[in-house]
């Protein structure tokens, strides 16, 4: 044991896995995001160049907010209004800027208000454009898309007529553009049919913005996204124009495609409406990445299906803002994300990390940890994915191989780094992979030591 701790002091920082107590209240991740040149053999010659991006959803501004920070001056927050904290957004420019993270683009996917009323908008938009200023965003790199609480429902009404006025189906164009009238011209975005939809090309990017809640309204038999025939068919153009030739492919949308497990059991039925061909669209053109909002539960996992280009990533944002009770009455924090895209395996797939902080009113923004609610770890891996017969198959050569290298009697044999394993464990959350070497180790007369991401070690057992 002293062994390992002899070496321990001489390994590379690296997350500590949610062991939150020992950390001061503004502690900050170092980055991690080196590891491609540590495992080279698990990567193709054809990525683009790494890229990183700030993503924010569901700010809810106005009267659902959590926080004063995201209200109007002369109306305070009606539900769960934090008191006394740690500034939010004040300490949300603090921690992004204490990570010292270069940024490609922020991505704002949708509701960013309460009830969509234009002070709302132009305080929410006001808002997310300052903090970009602040963390060296150019506001020409932050996109938004809108999401149900960006439709002015009190317009929509409108639509229905009342005795001395006709019925105007138009008032729902309108309930459902006010943001784009006060979001101006400072994107460089190309745009698309609806507000809150385009494509933005670089060198190395190529994302496409989708806006799922344009058909959202007082009056849906349920509430739910929708696309719409024309809005899904200019994406699908756009998709085949845009070749795929090697830059990142991102898609954000403010719905999710397909349902979600709840914390607890409830039947969600807010997807988006063409959710089952948005998807298949996803895999026939070879979008990696997809960020999108509208469920306050944040969450990311990599799948793949049959006749897909390649795996995608689909990436549930949570919110930044909103009150208690629309995160499970508090269960579920705050939250942003800074995602990663790092290289791309053999299969295609995008490989990176994705760094996500929870708000938190006695110490602010602070790396989050794994719950139930929440299934995400500090630094959570993604793009790979696995059997549980293929992990054990991983695990066992791991542990195997680190056992024949071992030189002589010694009374602990070191794991390789959380960074040198296959992409495929780097992926696991963090219980899942340390659970998974302490239950294989016994069959190698071995017991591990230590846990990842931190320094792994074998002893006899």
């Amino acid at each position: 044991m002293a062994d390992l701790h002899a070496k321990i002091t001489l390994t590379e920082c690296t997350p500590t896995g949610g062991r939150r107590s020992e950390q001061p209240p503004n502690w900050l991740l170092p980055s991690p995001f080196a590891f491609a040149e540590r495992n080279p053999k698990v990567m193709t010659d054809a990525s683009p160049k790494p890229v990183s991006f700030l993503v924010v959803s569901d700010v809810h501004f106005g009267k659902l907010a959590v926080s004063k920070d995201f209200s109007l001056p002369d109306c305070a927050p009606a539900l769960e209004c934090y008191q006394g904290g740690v500034p939010m957004k004040e300490n949300l420019v603090a921690t992004i800027n204490g990570l010292s993270e270069s940024f490609e683009a922020m991505l704002v996917s949708g509701d960013l208000t309460s009830v969509a009323s234009p002070s709302e908008f132009h305080g929410s938009i006001a808002a997310m454009w300052e903090l970009a200023d602040q963390v060296g965003i150019p506001r020409s790199s932050v996109f938004f898309t809108f999401g149900n609480h960006d439709v002015d429902w009190r317009i929509c009404a409108l639509a229905n007529g009342v005795p001395s006025l006709p019925k105007d189906e138009r008032y729902h164009h309108i309930a459902a553009s006010v943001g784009g009238l006060i979001l101006n011209s400072h994107q460089t975005i190309v745009p698309g049919p609806l507000p809150g939809t385009g494509v933005w090309k670089t060198e190395h990017v190529a994302l496409f913005v989708a806006n799922s809640g344009y058909y959202c309204r007082n009056d849906q038999e349920y509430r739910h996204g929708k696309l719409g025939e024309d809005q899904f068919k200019w994406l699908e153009d756009e998709l085949v124009k845009t070749p795929d030739d090697g830059r990142w492919r991102l898609l954000m949308v403010h719905h999710h495609p397909f349902n979600y497990a709840y914390p607890h059991f409830s039947n969600d039925i807010s997807c988006i409406e063409e959710g089952a061909e948005l998807v298949d669209l996803i895999g026939k053109h070879g979008i990696d990445f997809i960020a999108h909002g509208h469920r306050h539960h944040p969450r990311i996992f990599t799948e793949t299906r049959n006749g897909w280009k390649r795996p995608a990533t689909f990436m549930c944002a949570g919110s930044l803002a909103v009150n208690q009770h629309h995160r499970n009455f508090g269960q579920i924090p705050n939250t942003f994300h800074i995602a990663r895209l790092e290289k791309r395996l053999s299969d295609g797939s995008a490989f990176g990390s994705l760094k996500t902080f929870e708000y938190a009113n006695s110490d602010g923004w602070r790396p989050i940890q794994h719950s139930k609610e929440t299934p995400l770890d500090q630094i959570q891996s993604f793009g790979a994915f696995a059997t549980k017969s293929d992990l054990e198959t991983f695990a066992r050569k791991v542990i195997s191989d680190s056992l024949a290298k071992a030189v002589g009697p010694q009374s602990t044999v070191l794991l390789p780094s959380f960074y040198e394993l296959v992409p495929q464990l780097q992926c696991c959350s963090l219980q899942q992979l340390n659970e998974l070497f302490k239950r294989l180790a016994p069959a190698f007369s071995h017991k591990v030591i230590g846990r990842y991401p931190e320094t792994v070690g074998l002893i006899s057992a």
